[in-house]
């Protein structure tokens, strides 16, 4: 895109309303998000649904959403997330355990 302009060449008629969209999912997400991050510390239900918010939503977007614009692209995508999940889902099981107050 960058390109694009330097050259002086029209920008497509999508990118315009493109930042704009950005702009509102920010506004609109960034402060519940913030309260998730926040409550991530938390013992408990509370803290672990907050832990689990970002995996979840990463899985459920390669179900939805996948990535890329080929086949191997999407592979490797849906590859990388769902193997961060099952990370992050395994850390947060074996912190569990290791922890007596829980």
């Amino acid at each position: 895109m960058l390109e694009t302009v330097r050259a002086g060449g029209p920008l497509s008629s999508w990118y315009a309303t493109e930042p704009l969209v950005w702009w509102v999912a920010s506004v609109v997400l960034g402060g519940p998000l913030g309260v998730v991050g926040a409550w991530a510390r938390r013992p408990g239900v509370v803290g672990l649904l907050a832990r689990l918010t970002v995996p979840v939503g990463a899985a459920v977007q390669m179900v939805v959403l996948p990535p890329g614009r080929n086949e191997v692209v999407e592979i490797m995508g849906k590859t990388a997330v769902w193997a961060g999940a099952v990370v992050l889902l395994w850390a947060e099981l074996r912190r569990r355990r290791q922890s007596p107050t829980c």
